[in-house]
């Protein structure tokens, strides 16, 4: 019985330790702020989330404003908490396509350019 507290101490101060060394490396390694879309949910990975945390007006507002701030609270699998970093809210970034294709032709495996000359 001595033997099975004996591991079972070692095997919790282990998986502590390998627990807190992870939070400790997830602290030093995250930035401190980041750049969101509106409407966005903000996750790393599967394992780091983040719980928005109560600042100035609703929480719902300030996720769905261009140009705001919030901040919010990093956590490791939903649980242990990581670090409060700042979050900023800014549009969703857009391509468009304009303009004639000249002196090329388009293929849905990528660009062929047939011909080069001077434009004058």
């Amino acid at each position: 019985m001595r033997k099975f507290f004996r591991f079972l101490s070692v095997f919790l101060t282990v998986c502590c330790g390998i627990l807190w060394g992870t939070v400790g490396y997830l602290q030093h390694t995250l930035p401190d702020s980041y750049t969101v879309s509106v409407g966005e949910e903000f996750h790393i990975g599967r394992l780091v989330d983040s719980r928005q945390t109560k600042t100035e007006g609703s929480l719902a507002a300030a996720a769905t404003t261009q140009g705001d701030t919030y901040r919010a609270t990093l956590r490791l699998g939903g649980v242990v908490p990581l670090k409060e970093v700042s979050m900023s809210v800014t549009d969703m970034p857009t391509v468009m396509v304009c303009g004639t294709p000249f002196g090329i032709k388009l293929y849905t495996d990528g660009v062929l350019v047939v011909g080069l000359s001077d434009v004058e």
